[in-house]
């Protein structure tokens, strides 16, 4: 089965659309609390502080933790194919990987903010600096 140019140019859209929050995110929060510039996060503390936006229907931190993850194995079903052969004595498994994409700039986006939470959630919950 092939996949039409606008299927193809929709999903990656999509996947894009699923990187953005959270880029947006760590972004704001390194210029907030790093640098001192509040602008961009100013933009989104109401989302954070509120408490009427709890009951919003699409939780925005689930968003921001799993959007990444999502994002990159949507990418990554469009960049990797897998072909297995089996004859009387082996089993072939052989991958082909798609030089140029532009999925490639979402899985680098996706590991990237995927590598900042994982960062931001061991230095903030664990205790081993003491």
């Amino acid at each position: 089965m092939k996949s039409t140019p606008l299927t193809h140019y929709a999903t990656g859209i999509a996947a894009a659309m699923l990187v953005v929050p959270t880029m947006y995110f760590l972004v704001s929060a390194f210029l907030h609390y790093n640098l001192g510039v509040p602008g961009p996060w100013k933009l989104i503390e109401p989302v954070f502080e509120d408490p009427a936006n709890k009951d919003l229907g699409l939780n925005i931190n689930l968003l921001i933790v799993f959007g990444p993850v999502a994002a990159c194995i949507v990418a990554l079903f469009y960049l990797v194919n897998c072909e297995v052969r089996r004859d009387k004595e082996f089993i072939h498994v052989a991958f082909t990987f798609f030089r140029r994409s532009y999925y490639w700039f979402i899985v680098i986006s996706a590991l990237l903010c995927i590598g900042a939470l994982v960062l931001y959630f061991l230095g903030e919950n664990c205790n081993c600096h003491n």
